[in-house]
C-alpha cells in the first residue's frame, strides 16, 4: 500500500497495537475456522474441548458514533458488560483481554477507555489484566481479524502461555493505564491453570460501527483414562501410498513426543474422525509404546486397497476336527454379544443332551486345554455350531454381514442357521444326533494329497471319496479296516497323507446303516428358504429353497462327498469378496488360498488350537484385515460401548504438486503446425432415395 500521512495505515508496515509509537496499521485477508458444539454434546461424545464460550454479545455504536469509521466509548463499553452479564462473570475474573488493537492514534486510546469502563462496573482493581493483540503478529485481516483474535486466545488458554504482543515500546501517552485493569507484555507470560478456571475476553469491532465481545473459559481438564489393556485397531488411510507412508510417520513422531495420550484414545480419533480413502493400513496394539514401535517398521500391521468400491465379505465356517477346549474364551470373557448367544446355544444343548457346554469348552482354573480334542460324548459338533454362531452375531453387531457363506460339512449347519433355513433351537439337536450317528456308524477319515481323479483311481472296497478341498486336496474315508489298508497303501507309493479328527467315516457308504435314522432327525426340524445366499457343499452351486427345504438335502449332505472347491470356484471373480473363516481352523482359508491363489483375500477370525495369541487379538486383526480391503465396519460398535475421547492428531499429508501453465509471449506468434497432404475422391449419386 501506499501510505499516506495521517491515514490509517502503518508508515513502515509494523503494526505497534497501544505503543507509544503507534502509528497505525497493516492491511491483510485471512480466513479462521472454528467448530463450535453445545458443551454437554461435547463432553458426551469425548470430543477434544479446547475452550468455552461462556457468553457473547453484540451491538452497534448507531448515532453515537462521531462519524462511520470512529468508534464509541459508549457502544464498546456496552457490549462489553453485556456479554460478561452473559456469561455471568465479574470482571476481576478475567486474566487476559485480547482486543482490537488496530494501533490507529484514535482506535486504541477509545478502546482501552471503552474496556476501563466495562471493568470498572464490576471491579476497581488496576494493572491484573493483560491486554494484547494478534494484530501485532499478522496485521488486519479485515473480516477475520476477530476470528483470529479467537483462535489466539483459545491457543492461549491451552497453552497456558499468553503471546507477546509485538513491537510494544511503551505505554500510549493517550492512554492512561496506571488507572486501568490492563497491562501490555512485550514478552510472552505463563499463564499456569490454577483451582479457579482462567478466562479471557476477546473483542471484535467494526467499522461500520457494530461491536462483538466474547468471555471465553479454559477447557474442562481431563481426567487420565483408566488403562484397559484391549487390544485397538489404529486405522490409516490415504488417497495413496506416499500420504499412506507420510501419515504412518508422523503418527509415529507424535505418539513418540506424547507419550501420555491414550491409545484407546488415539484408535478412537482415528476411527471415528477420519474420512475413510482408498490406501490403508492398520496396527492392532495395546500401548502407545508398541503402536510406536510397530510404525518404525512399514511393513508392519496390514495393508491393502479397496479399489475405490466397499467390498462384500463371505464366511467360511469349518467343520469337525477344528475344535479345541477354550476355543473363543476370551470372546466370551470381553464381548457381551457372544457371550449372551454363546449362553443361550449351552442352555439349547442342555436341554437336548445333558451337556455342560460351557464347561467343555471352558474348564475352570488353569487346567492345560485339550488341544487333541473335546472329549465329551456328543458335545463336539454343538461346540462348533455354537463358537461359529455366536462369532457371527458378534460380527453383525459390528456391521460385518457375510454376502454368501461356505460351510465346510458341518458348517454348513452354521451358515443355515445364519440364512434362517433352521434355528439354532432345532439345528443344535440335529447336529448331535448326527454327531452320535456317525461314531456309532465308525470308521476313519483320511487326507490325501491328491486331485479327486487320482484318488479314485487309489480307493479300495469300503472306502469313499469323502470331500474335494481344493487342487491336489481330498478327503477319503470308510469303514476302519479298509482305511488302514488304504493308508498303507499310500505310504508305499509316497503319496502324502494323514488322518483326521474325526468321529467316525463322514461322507462315505459306512454311514449308510444310519442315514435312516438321521432322515427321520432332519424330518422333525423346521426347514426354510435360505435369506442369505449359501454355497452347497453338497452340489459346489447356490444352495435353492427347494434343496434348503428337503430333508433328503440334509440327508445326502451328510453321505456324499463336500465339494468345498467347487464352491470356492463358484465365487464372483469380477469383484471378489474377502474370505474369512469364522470359526476355529484357519485351514479353510488355506484352501481357498490354493484354490483361488494370490488374488484370493483372506482372514482368521478364531486363532488356531496351537496358537498362543489372544482370541479378542486376532478377531480384531481380522476385522482390521478385512477394513484395509474395502470391507465397511461400524467401529463404533466395535468399540462396544468401551468410553473413547477425541485427541489431538497430525492432519492429513496432501501431496502437493505444482500445476504452472508455461509462459507464453504475446509478441511472437506460434509456429504453425505443419498441414498434411490428403487426396480426396468423392462420388455423386443421383436418383430417388
Amino acid at each position: 500500500y501506499q501510505f499516506v500521512p495521517g491515514g490509517p495505515f502503518s508508515p513502515d508496515g509494523h503494526c505497534r497495537p497501544y505503543s507509544s509509537d503507534a502509528a497505525g496499521m497493516s492491511p491483510g485477508d485471512g480466513v479462521g475456522v472454528v467448530l463450535l458444539k453445545r458443551l454437554s454434546d461435547a463432553l458426551a461424545d469425548g470430543d477434544h474441548i479446547r475452550a468455552v464460550i461462556k457468553g457473547s454479545a453484540v451491538n452497534n455504536d448507531g448515532a453515537r458514533k462521531i462519524g462511520f469509521t470512529a468508534p464509541s466509548v459508549q457502544g464498546q463499553r456496552d457490549v462489553i458488560v453485556a456479554a460478561q452479564a452473559m456469561a455471568g462473570v465479574t470482571a476481576d475474573a478475567i486474566g487476559y483481554v485480547e482486543g482490537h488493537g488496530t494501533a490507529t492514534p484514535v482506535g486504541d486510546p477509545i478502546e482501552v477507555s471503552a474496556l476501563t469502563k466495562a471493568f470498572a462496573s464490576t471491579t476497581d482493581r488496576t494493572g491484573f489484566c493483560v491486554l494484547g493483540s494478534v494484530k501485532s503478529n499478522l496485521g488486519h485481516l479485515d473480516a477475520a481479524a476477530g476470528i483470529a483474535g479467537l483462535i489466539k486466545t483459545v491457543l492461549a488458554l491451552e497453552n497456558e502461555l499468553i503471546p507477546a504482543t509485538l513491537h510494544y515500546a511503551g505505554p500510549n501517552p493517550l492512554i492512561d493505564f496506571d488507572a486501568s485493569p490492563f497491562v501490555v507484555s512485550g514478552t510472552a507470560r505463563e499463564w499456569p491453570r490454577s483451582p479457579v478456571p482462567r478466562l479471557a475476553g476477546v473483542s471484535s469491532f467494526g467499522v461500520g460501527g457494530t461491536n462483538a465481545h466474547i468471555v471465553l473459559a479454559e477447557a474442562p481438564a481431563r481426567t487420565a483414562p483408566l488403562p484397559l489393556g484391549r487390544p485397538e485397531a489404529v486405522l490409516l488411510s490415504a488417497a495413496g501410498p506416499g500420504a499412506l507412508a507420510e501419515l504412518g510417520d508422523a503418527l509415529r513422531e507424535e505418539v513418540s513426543r506424547n507419550t501420555a495420550v491414550d491409545v484407546a484414545d488415539l484408535a478412537h480419533t482415528l476411527q471415528r474422525g477420519r474420512r475413510p480413502r482408498r490406501a490403508r493400513r492398520a496396527l492392532v496394539v495395546s500401548s502407545t509404546g508398541e503402536l510406536a514401535e510397530a510404525l518404525r517398521h512399514p511393513a508392519s500391521g496390514v495393508h491393502g486397497d479397496t479399489g475405490g468400491t466397499p467390498r462384500d465379505v463371505a464366511f467360511l465356517f469349518p467343520g469337525a476336527g477344528s475344535q479345541y477346549q477354550r476355543m473363543g474364551q476370551r470372546l466370551y470373557e470381553n464381548h457381551p454379544v457372544y457371550r449372551r448367544e454363546m449362553d443361550r446355544c449351552a442352555r439349547i444343548v442342555a436341554s437336548a443332551g445333558d451337556v455342560d457346554l460351557l464347561g467343555v469348552l471352558y474348564p475352570p482354573g488353569d487346567a492345560a486345554p485339550n488341544r487333541e480334542n473335546i472329549d465329551v460324548p456328543d458335545g463336539r459338533y454343538a461346540a462348533i455350531l455354537a463358537t461359529e454362531w455366536s462369532l457371527t452375531a458378534l460380527l453383525a453387531s459390528w456391521g460385518i454381514r457375510p454376502s454368501v457363506m461356505i460351510g465346510h460339512s458341518l458348517g454348513e449347519y452354521t451358515a443355515a442357521c445364519v440364512a434362517g433355513v433352521m434355528d439354532p433351537e432345532e439345528a443344535l439337536p440335529l447336529v448331535m444326533t448326527r454327531e452320535r450317528l456317525i461314531r456309532k456308524a465308525g470308521g476313519l477319515t483320511l487326507s490325501v494329497l491328491l486331485d479327486e481323479a487320482d484318488v479314485v483311481g487309489h480307493l479300495l472296497p469300503g472306502t469313499s471319496l469323502a470331500g474335494v478341498n481344493a487342487p491336489g486336496m481330498c478327503t477319503v474315508s470308510g469303514r476302519a479296516d479298509a482305511i488302514l489298508q488304504l493308508e498303507k497303501n499310500l505310504i508305499e507309493k509316497g503319496i502324502d497323507q494323514h488322518r483326521l479328527r474325526t468321529p467316525g467315516a463322514v461322507h462315505s457308504a459306512a454311514l449308510d446303516p444310519v442315514l435312516d435314522e438321521l432322515r427321520e432327525a432332519v424330518g422333525r426340524v423346521t426347514l426354510r428358504e435360505p435369506s442369505v445366499p449359501v454355497l452347497s457343499g453338497l452340489t459346489g452351486r447356490p444352495l435353492t429353497a427347494d434343496e434348503a427345504r428337503d430333508p433328503e438335502y440334509w440327508v445326502r449332505h451328510t453321505r456324499e462327498p463336500v465339494r468345498f472347491r467347487a464352491c470356492l470356484e463358484a465365487l464372483p471373480t469380477d469383484r471378489p469378496p474377502v474370505l474369512l473363516e469364522a470359526g476355529p481352523s484357519g485351514g479353510l482359508v488355506k484352501l481357498a488360498q490354493y484354490t483361488l491363489g494370490d488374488a484370493a483375500v483372506t482372514a482368521s477370525a478364531v486363532r488356531h488350537a496351537f496358537a498362543e495369541e489372544n482370541d479378542s487379538r486376532v478377531l480384531l486383526n481380522a476385522v482390521a484385515r478385512m477394513w484395509t480391503h474395502g470391507v465397511e465396519v461400524d467401529w463404533e460398535a466395535v468399540r462396544e460401548d468401551r468410553p473413547g475421547r477425541m485427541v489431538p492428531l497430525p492432519g492429513y499429508p496432501f501431496q502437493r504438486r505444482p500445476f504452472w501453465v508455461e509462459r507464453v509471449d504475446p509478441l511472437t506468434p506460434p509456429e504453425p503446425e505443419p498441414i498434411e497432404e490428403v487426396s480426396l475422391t468423392a462420388r455423386v449419386w443421383s436418383g430417388s432415395g
